[in-house]
């Protein structure tokens, strides 16, 4: 017996609530006992919310139910987005501008289907995701044992009972298999709002629909007013545990919203409450494992099936910047095994670490995007069973020159691989041994600028052959931190650079400049002399200026053209250095002018 329908709530009805998971100790319940753990718009601490990648994230997190907001769209199409306006979650005054606010229910589905979702996620990766139908979520779910609690938002707005609500009834009896009960009995899937007059006309439409109050609090009289309430849900700070067993004395659900990190989570837990909303699913399961108060409604497996190893080895397909790892889980028997949490590792310096997990599909395919800014090896663990390794190579696109171009003139070997993630800029004094290197070649007794005004900055970059690569430059104490900076959005832009080079690796003091550009090296301290000027010392001799690229991009001074091809700097290629070049404006954005605008030079010089 599950709570009546009418105002009379028996024994018996209180032994069997519906929705009764943490039942009083009177009470002979034989429902599973336990706190179910409700992910709040999907696992919304590490993907954005209301996308498929933090849907995918709660199930991998054994998350008990999703909840997750609708709205309609001007065309009457059901979405799942919190907000009232689109602009927080997507990109929608680029994509479609507009006057004032921008509420979802002024675009057609059409419309909303072309917007970015994810790209507003701190950290990023999340391009292609895009705002999802009712339907489409409802689909994508079905075949996980994930529960879903679905709020209808502001449903004054959209037509009430008879506009979203009829809408979203129509929805969910087109996916009968979220109308089944779970294990212990209680409906998998509940409807919810703030608006309780509009749960009222939605029950005495719709009388099997299982319904939530939804508030900041909920007291005893509300509960004694609607017999029919199946689940209550307030906010974990105002929840009172009169309230808590006032509800659970009827058979009545205690959920409570949205309760996050350790203290508040153990506060809610201990308040009683039978749900907790939270944007961390993973530690909220952590938690209730530690203290065995799990929910085992949803009877997830202790000993998942074990998979085939060989099955299980990642395919890599690169995309960008970025590497998709696939993996799929079957049996010996070449039984699919879907919904299964698979853990994503990779190696690099000699250590695995986990980089993300996920759950398999319905057809038993997990995958995982990863950014590729190193070369690593992965490899994926799910059941206890370790998959084959696979080598992915951090590689972007190769500079492709222009017909006709002629490249570099010398060819100094390349640059070692880096085995840190990113640009990774490091800086530290010049050491004895490159000193004694320097001395001779690039600094000589009488340089504006000796050995404590000098330091060694070290940092990884995208080469001309697509792969990463790490250099050396010298230069002022006073600019390296600034020029780290510089080389990191170089890098997070993928400009190529040719190679990166302390000066006096590249000859004598009388012909280390003049190797340095036809091997088109970049390089930082050099203690020159102006050209045409023997009197005076510039830039590079205080280690304030970097040259960069110097075979394509040339000083038309003697000794700076190697070849006379590449002194047009009208070229529109990356690497060209031009007023409106990202590399200068990369530059620039950290206090350095570039010489190309006065048309006789083409380095970047620290003007702060």
């Amino acid at each position: 017996m599950f709570r009546s329908s009418t105002r009379t709530v028996t024994a018996a009805a209180v032994a069997g609530a519906l929705l009764l998971l943490a039942a009083p100790a009177e009470a002979a319940d034989p429902a599973p006992s336990g706190v179910q753990v409700i992910a709040h718009r999907g696992a919304v601490d590490r993907a954005p919310e209301h996308t498929l990648a933090a849907f995918d994230q709660a199930v991998a997190d054994h998350a008990d139910r999703v909840g997750l907001d609708v709205r309609l769209t001007a065309d009457g199409v059901p979405v799942v987005v919190h907000d009232a306006d689109l602009a927080r979650t997507t990109d929608v005054e680029q994509k479609l501008p507009g006057a004032g606010g921008y509420p979802v229910e002024a675009y057609t589905l059409a419309q909303v289907k072309t917007l970015d979702a994810g790209s507003w996620y701190p950290g990023g990766g999340y391009t292609d995701a895009r705002v999802l139908t009712l339907d489409e979520v409802l689909t994508e779910l079905a075949g996980s044992r994930i529960g879903l609690t679905l709020e209808v938002k502001n449903p004054a707005v959209y037509g009430g009972v008879g506009g979203i609500g009829a809408t979203v009834k129509q929805v969910l009896d087109a996916h009968p298999e979220w109308s089944v009960g779970r294990a212990d009995g209680s409906p998998r899937l509940v409807v919810e709002s703030f608006d309780w007059a509009f749960l009222d006309g939605l029950h005495a439409t719709y009388p099997d629909l299982p319904l939530v109050l939804l508030g900041d609090t909920v007291g005893a009289v509300d509960l004694d007013a609607r017999p029919w309430v199946r689940e209550i849900d307030a906010r974990h700070d105002t929840l009172t545990s009169a309230t808590v067993q006032k509800a659970r004395g009827l058979g009545i659900f205690v959920g409570t919203w949205t309760a996050n990190g350790t203290a508040e989570l153990q506060h809610a837990v201990d308040l009683g409450a039978a749900g907790v909303t939270t944007d961390q699913p993973d530690l909220l399961r952590t938690l209730l494992v530690g203290q065995a108060r799990t929910w085992t409604g949803a009877s997830w497996p202790e000993q998942p099936p074990t998979v085939r190893a060989d099955a299980l080895a990642p395919s890599t397909a690169q995309v960008g910047g970025r590497v998709q790892v696939s993996a799929r889980a079957v049996t010996a028997a070449d039984t699919r095994v879907p919904w299964q949490t698979v853990t994503f590792q990779s190696r690099l310096g000699g250590v695995w670490r986990t980089v993300g997990s996920n759950a398999t599909d319905a057809h038993g395919w997990a995958l995982l995007s990863l950014p590729v800014n190193e070369t690593m090896r992965v490899r994926v663990v799910t059941g206890g069973v370790v998959s084959a390794e696979r080598a992915v190579t951090a590689v972007t696109a190769p500079v492709v020159p222009p017909p006709g171009a002629p490249g570099p003139s010398l060819h100094p070997a390349a640059q070692a691989r880096p085995t840190t993630a990113g640009a990774d800029p490091r800086t530290s004094a010049v050491s004895s041994a490159v000193w004694r290197a320097m001395a001779g070649r690039s600094w000589r007794k009488g340089c504006p600028v000796g050995r404590s005004g000098l330091r060694m900055l070290q940092v990884s970059y995208w080469g001309f052959d697509g792969h990463r690569h790490r250099g050396t430059l010298v230069v002022a104490r006073g600019s390296a931190a600034q020029l780290g900076r510089v080389f990191r959005r170089l890098y997070a832009q993928r400009l190529p650079v040719r190679s990166l080079r302390r000066l006096e690796t590249m000859g004598g003091w009388s012909t280390a400049v003049g190797r340095a550009r036809r091997a088109d090296a970049g390089f930082g301290f050099a203690c020159q002399r102006v050209p045409g000027d023997r009197t005076r010392t510039g830039s590079h001799a205080r280690g304030t200026m970097v040259t960069l690229n110097p075979w394509e991009n040339p000083a038309t001074v003697s000794h700076g053209v190697p070849d006379r091809w590449w002194l047009s700097r009208t070229r529109n290629l990356p690497y060209v250095h031009t007023a409106s070049n990202p590399v200068v404006r990369a530059f620039a954005a950290e206090g350095f002018a570039w010489s190309g605008k006065y048309g006789k030079y083409a380095d970047f010089r620290d003007v702060r």
